[in-house]
């Protein structure tokens, strides 16, 4: 078992996040952290992730369920419900210029309508089921757009048609009971579109990891010119919709880089993982550990020790810093400090 030198610890610690925002970037988180406050305690759901996202740029947030990504969506749109929900101080997001966290609920919702689209399973199931899809379109239009009836009616058309939806004057008179599967994908994208968002958040539990859906959101993306946030546990997705890959494990980013890095040439464990296709690890004496990951009370170390084959003594001491490698790639892992010995990287 290696053992690292501590005294080398507080020389390499640095924060988790790929790159600086240029003025090109559309968004930027910076050292996000938000909690929930439950009877049990604090839960630490994002632990201080950093990145940005340029006018037109796919990235791709991937990791387990729970690992934080969706709640980094709903801090980005506003979605964070005080006093259960907590956006910690020296957070910080910036939205074409704009620093977001100061935002009155007000125009939180006026980011929603005009700038910002979200893709979520929760959009479906908030529709009226006894009102046609139709009306509630073009009462959403109107309402986000100020456009007369007449004019919202022919844009939801229009809307339908941009997403897939043939006969899309009949399909408006439908209700929501009588959408399912690939229909209901492109009627939630219709209504995302009704803003023409500069950004597009397309959350994981929209269920649009499928190769038609893929192709679809990446024609919508080139025609808008619209950024897109993909929030997936599908990393294959991930690789074929996105030009970044952030992927992330309880509430931290452990891997960052573009497509190619990420996926093909995985440095964290957690990472290859997920590409084997593999809900564990065994560790060096071949068996899993059973013990789960705690969110009230963090384990010291590496949060990802327990289900790592790899893990040596640090790894359940302390967190690991950032390592950076070629063209920006980062991976949060021991195994690449310098006194680490070539055995463990294998």
């Amino acid at each position: 078992m290696t053992k690292i030198c501590e005294c080398f610890i507080a020389n390499t610690i640095t924060s988790v996040g790929i790159g600086d925002a240029g003025m090109e970037s559309l968004l930027e988180v910076k050292n996000l952290k938000v909690s929930y406050h439950s009877y049990e305690g604090e839960i630490q759901s994002i632990r201080g992730i950093s990145f940005t996202v340029d006018f037109g740029e796919t990235i791709a947030i991937v990791g387990d369920a729970g690992c934080g990504k969706s709640v980094a969506a709903k801090s980005i749109l506003g979605l964070i419900q005080k006093p259960s929900g907590e956006i910690k101080q020296q957070s910080e997001i910036w939205f074409n210029g704009k620093n977001i966290l100061s935002y009155t609920p007000q125009q939180w919702q006026a980011l929603r309508e005009k700038e910002c689209g979200l893709i979520s399973r929760e959009l479906f199931l908030s529709l009226n089921p006894d009102l046609p899809v139709g009306r509630q379109l073009v009462e959403r239009i109107m309402a986000q757009t100020r456009k007369p009836k007449r004019e919202s009616c022919i844009e939801a058309q229009n809307l339908f048609k941009l997403v897939g939806v043939d006969f899309p004057a009949k399909r408006l008179k439908q209700y929501p009971r009588d959408f399912s599967g690939t229909m209901r994908q492109r009627l939630m994208i219709a209504f995302a579109l009704i803003c023409k968002p500069k950004l597009l958040i397309v959350d994981e539990a929209a269920d649009v990891d499928t190769k038609q859906m893929n192709e679809l959101l990446k024609n919508l993306q080139r025609e808008r010119k619209m950024a897109v946030i993909l929030i997936t546990n599908h990393i294959l997705s991930a690789f074929e919709m996105a030009s970044k890959i952030l992927v992330m494990h309880a509430g931290k980013v452990v891997e960052a880089g573009d497509r190619e890095n990420a996926f093909l040439h995985p440095r964290h464990p957690y990472t290859q993982m997920l590409i084997s296709g593999k809900e564990e690890m065994p560790n060096r004496t071949g068996s899993m550990e059973e013990k789960p990951f705690q969110w009230i009370d963090l384990p010291k170390g590496c949060s990802f020790h327990n289900r790592c084959g790899r893990c040596i003594r640090i790894c359940t001491l302390h967190e690991p810093p950032v390592f950076e490698f070629e063209d920006g790639h980062t991976a949060s892992c021991w195994l690449y400090h310098p006194l680490a010995e070539e055995k463990d990287m294998r």
